[in-house]
C-alpha cells in the first residue's frame, strides 16, 4: 500500500522562510517583549488610580488652628475616625483650650469632607471623589466593572481580530486605550469615569493576547513555547515596573498620563507590524499573505521563488476553504454557554483571570 502524500500545512511555509530566523527573534525582542512589559502598566494601573490613602475627617476649625500634633492625633484616635468625628462645637472647645475630649462624647459622620494622608499619593481617583466611608463600595464598583468589561472584551476583540485582521485590531485597540484612558483622567463627572474605565478595562484580555497571537502565527512548533514564556516573564517584569512608576508619580493623574504615553509610544509599530500570514491565506488573501512571507524569507536569508510559495499557499487557501465548506455545524461564542462542559471550564477561566 503507498502511503497516502501528507496535507501541506501553514507550518511547512514557516520551514521553508525560516521558522525562527532573525525576523521572529526581532519580534520577539523589539515587539513581543516591549509590548508585554508595557501591558501590565496600561492595564493594572486602576488598582492605584482608585487606592484608598488613610484618612479622618476634615474639620476646618482644628485644620486652622494652632494644636499641638498630640492632641491633633486624640482628636482622630478613636476606632471610627476614619468616618466618624466627635460631636462637639469645636469653635468653643478649641477657645476653652482643652487638650481632651471629654468622656462619652457621642460621634457623627464626617461631614465636611475628609484629610486624606499624602505620604504615597497627593491625590487618588479616590480622595478625588471621596469614595470612602459611605461611599466607598464605588472603588470595589471601578474594579468590577473594569474585570467586566474584560471579559467582554475578549469575545468583541478576539471576534474583530478574526473578521478583520489582528494588525488592525491591535490598532484599534490601542487607540480605544489612550482615548477612554485619557478621557477618564480629564472628566470631572465620576460616572463618567466608571463608564470610560470599564471601556478601558475591555482592552484588557485582548491587548495582552494580540501581540502573542501575532508572534505565535509567525513561528514554528519547537519555538512556540519560547514565545510564551518571553510574553509571561514580560508581563512580570512590567507589573513589577508598575509600583515604581506609581511610587514616582504620586498623583494619579501623572501616573495615568505616563502609563498611556507606553501606549502611545505603541503607534510607532505601524510601519514595520505584519498582518498575520496565516490569518491572510484563511481569508484567500494569498498575494499579500505571500509578500509577508517573503519579507520574513528575506530577513531570515532564505532564497525562495516567489510563484512557487504563492503556488504553495493557494493549495493551502484552497484546501482550508473546502474544509470549512465540509463542516455542518458553524460555532459561535454562544457554544461556550450551551454546552456544559465548555461552560464549567469557561467560567473556571474566567473566575482565574
Amino acid at each position: 500500500m503507498v502511503a497516502s502524500k501528507r496535507k501541506l500545512e501553514f507550518e511547512d511555509l514557516l520551514e521553508e522562510i525560516g521558522d525562527f530566523g532573525s525576523f521572529q527573534k526581532r519580534m520577539l525582542v523589539f515587539f513581543l517583549a516591549p509590548v508585554s512589559i508595557a501591558l501590565p502598566v496600561l492595564v493594572m494601573n486602576i488598582l492605584f488610580l482608585v487606592n484608598t490613602p488613610d484618612h479622618h475627617c476634615f474639620i476646618p476649625e482644628i485644620v486652622s488652628s494652632n494644636l499641638t500634633v498630640d492632641v491633633h492625633k486624640s482628636l482622630f484616635s478613636h476606632d471610627q475616625a476614619t468616618c466618624l468625628m466627635y460631636d462637639l462645637n469645636y469653635t468653643e472647645w478649641l477657645q476653652a483650650n482643652y487638650s481632651h475630649v471629654p468622656a462619652n462624647t457621642s460621634l457623627l459622620p464626617c461631614n465636611k469632607g475628609w484629610e486624606y494622608d499624602t505620604a504615597h499619593f497627593e491625590e487618588t481617583a479616590t480622595s478625588k471623589w471621596n469614595m470612602v466611608c459611605g461611599d466607598s463600595h464605588y472603588t470595589s464598583l471601578a474594579l468590577t466593572l473594569t474585570n467586566i468589561g474584560s471579559a467582554a472584551g475578549t469575545f468583541i476583540y478576539g471576534a474583530l481580530g478574526d473578521k478583520i485582521g489582528r494588525r488592525p485590531v491591535f490598532f484599534i485597540i490601542i487607540t480605544v486605550t489612550v482615548t477612554t484612558a485619557t478621557a477618564s483622567l480629564l472628566v470631572t463627572n465620576f460616572i463618567a469615569f466608571l463608564v470610560l474605565r470599564t471601556i478601558n478595562g475591555g482592552i484588557m484580555s485582548a491587548l495582552f493576547q494580540l501581540p502573542y497571537v501575532i508572534v505565535l502565527e509567525l513561528v514554528g512548533p519547537s519555538k512556540r513555547g519560547l514565545t510564551t514564556a518571553v510574553s509571561n516573564v514580560s508581563w512580570a517584569v512590567g507589573l513589577s515596573i508598575l509600583p515604581l512608576i506609581a511610587y514616582l508619580s504620586r498623583h494619579w493623574i501623572t501616573l495615568g498620563f505616563s502609563s498611556t504615553a507606553l501606549a502611545v509610544l505603541m503607534f510607532g509599530y505601524w510601519k514595520f507590524l505584519p498582518e498575520s500570514a496565516r490569518w491572510l491565506v484563511s481569508q484567500e488573501r494569498f498575494q499579500e499573505a505571500a509578500d509577508i512571507l517573503m519579507r520574513i524569507a528575506k530577513t531570515n536569508g532564505k532564497t525562495i521563488d516567489r510563484e512557487d510559495l504563492l503556488m504553495k499557499i493557494k493549495i493551502l487557501g484552497d484546501r482550508i476553504q473546502k474544509e470549512k465548506e465540509l463542516e455542518t455545524v458553524s460555532n459561535s461564542p454562544m457554544d461556550l454557554i450551551r454546552h456544559p462542559y465548555l461552560r464549567r471550564k469557561f467560567l473556571i477561566v474566567t473566575y482565574c483571570w
